[in-house]
């Protein structure tokens, strides 16, 4: 995805429509785009909290181990800021 298209991404945001500008670009200036696979880890209980992310694409699913089981605990979609 190219930078401007990532700008357009980002202002069109519902959370963000009301971000200037020159803060979005702060923030893609700042980040660092990220690819993960399918089935592929983000992250894992316990793991401190050090980004922020927008999903630009695609969508993701959280999964919590309650004893041998587990259990779909929410889904992030295009757009969600997490």
């Amino acid at each position: 995805m190219v930078q401007t298209d990532i700008l357009q991404e980002l202002k069109q945001n519902e959370n963000l429509q009301n971000v200037p500008e020159s803060q979005l670009q702060w923030l893609m200036d700042h980040a660092e785009i990220r690819q993960y696979a399918a089935g592929e880890s983000i992250f894992k209980r316990g793991d401190p909290i050090e980004n922020l992310y927008v999903l630009l694409e695609g969508c993701t699913r959280i999964f919590l181990m309650q004893g041998n089981q587990q259990i779909e605990y929410g889904e992030n979609e295009k757009g969600d800021i997490s």
